[in-house]
């Protein structure tokens, strides 16, 4: 073994979903596709901890130095533990280096020098249940595999068991939740790892008194999975029912689900993500819950974006401009109480606000030659114009019973939203055929007129909202060393403060 490369700790496949680690680091489980690893920590026993697998499954698990506080910390596959020293501050820093012995021919210029993994461990119970919330109520069955009025659930990971049947010690406990919406690679089990972490790495809430909870938006190539609840997973595609041709997701726009056939052009993704955050803003369920946040990476990013655009019934506590429009089934006291805010973190597009675009370094409308060329560049999910083969019910009702565009627009300003970027996210490429990975980038004519790269996109939008509301609105942070990984921008040290601390009031 060369020296700066520790162990890699083998794992076994036991079920679709979940890796079992060997005794020898801990006997627990990890997300599929992670890596387990030792947990250095006060406890008698040996835990584990897994490193994600955003860049690679088999990772590397770091040596352990507490007297330099490097500790439980892991690095992507090809990448040695290295650890910087400041010459002046005498400061270590712990970093993952590409190893040019290893993988000499496939260097990614971008990420050569990447911050450490933390280590996540959830328990076991937690990765091992799929949870089930329902979304509809009173739907008939149409026969087959659908029992009567099985509306289908929303599938979810919890940190604290079932929304719906958690005791009333455990809700009263409770003072802050987490949502967070996973990628195009719908891997809801590394999400939730990497949330479960954030929540115990911040320190505003008791670590025990925060919910995190992963909803997971099943397409069919997902396989069987049984939910807790003992009735159907929601699904989503599009074309043929089991056929999912948008590679990004229908969900990350609000696409009503396919399966159950009783939910079909029923239940928008949306709803579902509605459902999670009402159940957890009901003040009878939660009476000391002052805090939700709801984020997202990547097409979860995208999905966050236009929901927080969209959504009437969650009590966002719209700063100086309080939303009329929140579930009368709150009530009036806990829309006060309860704050929402949307984390936005590395998507590919968004939906802005009027048709311009920043062309030239100068945000204006695209020439009517480009506008003839690429029609549905402001129409949904890219804009708010009517139309387009992505238009989806979810978007007129929640636009007419807020009293229009104009109305969607004016509260948008006033809700607390963070955007994250990574400042290695701006691979132009779609592939790994270019000199860089880009993680799926998305690059039809809509894409690009907002930008080549998601690093870019992120600063034109941001200012865009300047530019529309006359002042600057909502809060964008840039995650230094940081690429296209859900796991590095949650768990760093900026992803922390802006969901946990950096709350718009």
């Amino acid at each position: 073994m060369r020296r700066g490369i520790w162990t890699i700790i083998l794992a076994v496949q036991v079920s679709d979903a979940v890796l079992t680690c060997p005794v020898s680091s801990g006997g627990g489980l990890c997300p599929d596709g992670n890596t387990c690893c030792t947990i250095l920590s006060s406890h008698p026993f040996t835990r584990n901890g897994c490193i994600s697998n955003d860049m690679g499954s088999n990772g590397v698990c770091c040596p352990n130095f507490p007297s330099n506080g490097m500790t439980n910390t892991g690095c992507p596959p090809k990448y040695e533990c290295k650890t910087l020293i400041d010459p002046d501050t005498q400061t270590f820093t712990p970093v993952c280096q590409h190893d040019t012995e290893i993988d000499p021919d496939n260097i990614d210029p971008l990420v050569r020098t990447v911050p450490r993994y933390k280590l996540c461990s959830p328990s076991a119970e937690m990765l091992k249940t799929v949870h089930g919330l329902p979304v509809l109520f009173g739907c008939s069955s149409t026969g087959g595999e659908e029992s009567k009025d099985d509306c289908g659930d929303i599938a979810y990971y919890s940190s604290h068991e079932a929304i719906l049947s958690l005791s009333s010690s455990p809700r009263s406990k409770i003072r802050a939740a987490m949502v967070v919406v996973h990628g195009q690679s719908r891997n809801a089990d590394d999400y939730f790892c990497a949330a479960h972490l954030t929540s115990q790495l911040q320190t505003r809430y008791p670590a025990d008194s925060v919910v995190v909870i992963a909803p997971w938006f099943l397409e069919w190539t997902d396989g069987n999975v049984t939910l807790s609840s003992g009735r159907s997973a929601l699904r989503w595609g599009s074309g043929e029912r089991r056929n999912s041709v948008d590679n990004a997701g229908v969900w990350r726009y609000g696409a009503d689900a396919i399966y159950p056939s009783s939910s079909a052009n029923r239940t928008s993704s949306f709803d579902a993500l509605d459902a999670i955050v009402e159940s957890l803003a009901n003040s009878t369920q939660f009476p000391n819950l002052d805090m939700i946040a709801v984020s997202g990476h990547s097409s979860g990013g995208q999905m966050v974006q236009r929901w927080a655009l969209l959504t009437n019934k969650i009590p966002f506590g719209d700063i100086g401009h309080p939303d009329t429009q929140v579930s009368r089934s709150l009530g009036q006291e806990n829309r006060k109480r309860l704050h929402v805010r949307a984390i936005v973190a590395n998507p590919s597009s968004y939906v802005y606000l009027d048709g311009r675009r920043y062309i030239n370094n100068t945000f204006q409308y695209p020439t009517k030659k480009t506008q003839a060329t690429c029609p549905q560049y402001n129409q949904w999910e890219y804009g708010l114009d009517v139309g387009g083969p992505t238009d989806v019910r979810y978007e007129h009702k929640a636009i007419m019973k807020a009293g229009g565009i104009d109305r969607v627009i004016e509260r948008y300003g006033h809700r607390d939203v963070a955007y994250l970027a990574g400042s290695q996210d701006r691979c132009p490429t779609t592939g790994r055929d270019g000199w860089c990975y880009s993680h799926g980038l998305e690059t039809t004519c809509m894409d690009m007129l907002q930008g080549s790269n998601r690093l870019e996109r992120s600063w034109n939008y941001f200012h865009s909202l300047k530019a529309l509301y006359g002042r600057q609105r909502h809060t964008r942070t840039v995650i230094d060393g940081v690429g296209h990984d859900h796991s590095l921008m949650f768990t760093s040290r900026e992803g922390i403060a802006a969901i946990w601390t950096n709350v718009q009031k």
